[in-house]
């Protein structure tokens, strides 16, 4: 058998195959090199419309805007220029400057972006409506805040509440209800940096709003922000049916230690959640109330291990008194309670 004209075709292969190794080879070579040659030009770019607007900040010149050179105007490359500078700098001449090219040079493509299928470009949409906050831009940024992508809906957070109006804040509350737990601290952090009409509209809200979500993220900013306001309307939390807003509200109310809150506070402590009444104990030596002492003692025969816990270890904050309750706990009588008060006091202080 002739072996040859397979062997030569293998070789063919072989050569062809070759040649496309090293052809790609070159061609990634000379894409790099394309890709250096393009990066130094746009870093020269980025370091000429830099030069241009610190000279206009150091010389208070805003007209320095109209002769930047057109090939310096690329709107992610001028995007990029303005954030850097705008973490640096927050007078009113750079203001001024930055919200003139934002205007101009930006805005029109952030508003054609702001329904792009492409999520990065919806980004760059909230990114320019970020770093220049434009009433006029109301609409897009409510859109961004309700889009699927998180890190799009984080972007337009800080314009939302900037801006504050009451359509924006609607939407910014819809759409932080809508996140998980964890996924709510920046909306949480943005609204506490916020200004304080925003407060006064949170407020407003909290007296009238039915959705559980939305007043238990109303009741935890407040809370937040030491405001007793709270304490007014918050009665109807502390009978809801949900869960976790009537455990929010007591620890709204443990935050305020006074009279009305110890009221408020007491009356739940035989509530039928395990989790309520726990919560209430750990809270009941912040008020230090005579009152709290018999509740206290009566909670160390819970049922429930964790309510028994907060008991012992609210009691042993107490001092003398509660020590002594603790001590006074009957092995024979009350097994639970008194291993759970010789657990605590056999720990070191809290």
């Amino acid at each position: 058998m002739n072996l040859y004209p397979f062997l030569q075709k293998i070789i063919d292969i072989a050569k062809f195959e070759f040649l496309l190794v090293i052809v790609v080879i070159l061609l990634l070579f000379f894409a790099r090199i394309i890709l250096t040659i393009k990066q130094k030009r746009e870093e020269k770019l980025k370091k000429t419309i830099t030069n241009l607007l610190l000279e206009a900040i150091e010389k208070e010149k805003i007209t320095v805007v109209k002769h930047i050179p057109q090939k310096c105007l690329k709107p992610k490359m001028l995007l990029s220029v303005l954030e850097n500078l705008d973490s640096k700098f927050s007078d009113k001449v750079w203001v001024n400057i930055k919200e003139q090219l934002v205007k101009n040079n930006l805005s029109p493509l952030a508003k054609k972006w702001v329904k792009s299928s492409n999520w990065m470009k919806r980004n760059f949409a909230a990114r320019c409506f970020a770093l220049a906050p434009q009433i006029e831009n109301e609409s897009e940024i409510i859109h961004l805040l309700g889009g699927p992508i998180p890190l799009v809906r984080l972007t337009a957070i800080e314009p939302a509440v900037y801006l504050g109006t009451n359509a924006l804040l609607h939407a910014f509350f819809q759409a932080m209800s809508k996140e998980p737990e964890r996924g709510r601290y920046p909306y949480r952090d943005a609204i506490l940096k916020g200004q304080t009409f925003v407060f006064s509209w949170i407020k407003e809200q909290l007296i009238q709003e039915k959705d559980t979500k939305l007043r238990y993220i109303y009741l935890d900013i407040l809370s937040a922000k030491f405001d007793s306001f709270v304490l007014k309307f918050i009665k109807k939390d502390l009978r809801s049916s949900h869960k976790d807003l009537r455990l929010k509200a007591v620890t709204v109310v443990a935050s305020f230690p006074n009279e009305k809150s110890v009221s408020l506070i007491l009356s739940l402590i035989n509530d039928p959640n395990p989790l309520i009444r726990a919560e209430v104990v750990k809270a009941l030596p912040s008020f230090l109330n005579a009152r709290a002492i018999p509740k206290l003692k009566k909670a160390l025969l819970d049922k429930d291990w964790w309510v028994r816990l907060y008991a012992a270890l609210a009691l042993k904050k107490l001092g003398v008194k509660g020590r002594k309750i603790l001590l006074s706990q009957d092995k024979k009588k009350h097994l639970k309670s008194y291993e759970v008060a010789q657990y605590v006091l056999a720990l070191g202080e809290i």
